[in-house]
């Protein structure tokens, strides 16, 4: 191939394209600032080439770009639905794909309204698809999931929620577009530097900066596998033995004349109530609150699901149930909520799949502390980075602090600020998460 044939190839508007779509995949797959931030600049190159293409050929351009992420994004709907309906929810990307195509209805037109009616379209499909009874439960990647180890964009949550959020990533992406197809290289250069700098000086200000409450707590996050069945079966008694031994070893490096009050957390593993006594003679013994998943029975029909906390005495002093039930479990939904207050911290548990949701804020809100079994096992080694995006956006959408533990993943901590004060540890490993923090 010539030199010119080679540039050409390079510079055709569907390498471009597709090169886009694929590399926005690193913001996805790996889990750090600098690869968030990437998010913010990587789209832009295919806002310029579709700016380039004409009729039918801005759709085709759409396929590419959104099944190029959004296809290796779900490789996970493969473990968990037959071939045909994973196949079947993958087509929202050729559903997506009509974003580009949209601005050509309008006759008059002009670049930066071709870039903004993309934009507000792509917000309002993702809207439709997360609101909308018959696909809410379609859990597909959206930008926002680019962005939650960035804090200063993720603020925008707890006013405009994703939808503000997917809308910034995009505006920036598309801003820096329209300047490189104006030839204006130096203010395209100068905003992107001032974007990263930024990102990064509201990450280190959240991190080291904000204060936080005048309340000491340690909390355990337990992450175990259990031995067999996940959400289809009970926990067994060695499953809970081994979250008691492991519960134990962490409590050994837990400061307790520095903090008020001590809560461990363990996974969503389906504890039958016939254990009930064993788990409060061990609250007992190791003066510590606990959190624990507990299938309650329901008559004759499928039992529910439910997160029940225990004080320092061993007695249930709260229980609340899963609203949302994930895709193969069968359990019994319910509504059933409500908050308590410990030593002046109002604390309030959920459970795994309710996260996802943003109607959990019709429970959480006014709340301290989340306190969230899960069990994301069936779901691969991608998938918990997901559930740790939602759980961060929850967090600052209702201003609330939010521990998770999971079987598998994800485990880990987010504060109110959407803070990730302790990356989630590492999937399918058994270890336990300390947190000492104040609230």
């Amino acid at each position: 191939m010539s030199i010119s044939g080679f540039k050409k190839a390079i510079l055709n508007p569907y390498a471009i394209i597709s090169l886009s779509g694929a590399l926005l995949n690193i913001s996805f797959f790996i889990h750090n600032i600098y690869a968030q931030i990437f998010a913010l600049f990587i789209i832009a190159p295919a806002f310029f080439a579709i700016s380039r293409l004409k009729g039918i050929k801005r759709y085709v351009g759409g396929l590419i770009f959104f099944g190029s992420w959004i296809i290796p994004t779900c490789y996970w709907y493969f473990l968990i639905f037959p071939w045909w309906a994973a196949l079947l929810r993958l087509t929202i990307f050729t559903l997506m794909a009509n974003v580009f195509f949209i601005p050509l209805i309008i006759r008059k037109r002009n670049i930066m309204l071709d870039f903004i009616i993309i934009i507000v379209s792509w917000v309002a499909i993702i809207a439709a698809r997360i609101e909308l009874p018959f696909t809410k439960d379609w859990w597909i990647p959206h930008i926002a999931y680019t962005q939650w180890l960035n804090p200063l964009i993720v603020q925008i949550a707890g006013f405009a929620g994703i939808y503000g959020i997917i809308f910034i990533v995009l505006l920036v992406n598309a801003v820096i577009a329209y300047l490189l197809i104006k030839k204006k290289y130096i203010p395209a250069s100068v905003l992107a530097i001032v974007i990263i700098a930024a990102c990064l000086s509201g990450n280190a200000f959240f991190q080291n900066t904000i204060e936080k409450g005048d309340k000491n707590i340690a909390l355990l996050a337990v992450q175990s596998v259990p031995s067999k069945g996940y959400y289809s079966e009970n926990a067994t008694i060695e499953d809970i033995e081994n979250l008691k031994s492991l519960t134990s070893g962490a409590l050994k490096d837990v400061k307790r004349e520095e903090n008020n009050i001590i809560i461990a957390i363990w996974p969503e593993n389906m504890v039958k109530i016939s254990e009930d006594e064993n788990i409060s003679r061990f609250v007992r013994e190791n003066n510590i609150y606990l959190v624990y998943n507990r299938a309650v029975p329901n008559d004759d029909a499928l039992p529910f699901n439910t997160a029940v906390l225990l004080n320092s005495s061993g007695e249930v002093v709260l229980t609340n149930y899963k609203k949302h039930i994930a895709p193969g479990e069968k359990i019994t939904s319910s509504s059933k909520f409500s908050s308590i207050l410990v030593h002046d911290i109002k604390v309030i548990t959920d459970i795994c799949y309710d996260l996802h949701y943003p109607d959990i804020r019709e429970r959480i809100d006014g709340d301290d502390l989340l306190l969230a079994p899960v069990d994301d096992d069936r779901f691969g080694r991608f998938f918990p980075y997901l559930h740790a995006a939602d759980t961060v956006f929850r967090a600052v959408e209702n201003d609330i602090n939010i521990i998770t533990a999971s079987t598998n993943g994800p485990t880990f901590y987010v504060n109110r600020y959407g803070v990730v004060e302790r990356m989630p540890l590492l999937v399918y490993s058994e270890d336990v998460l300390v947190i000492e923090t104040k609230i």
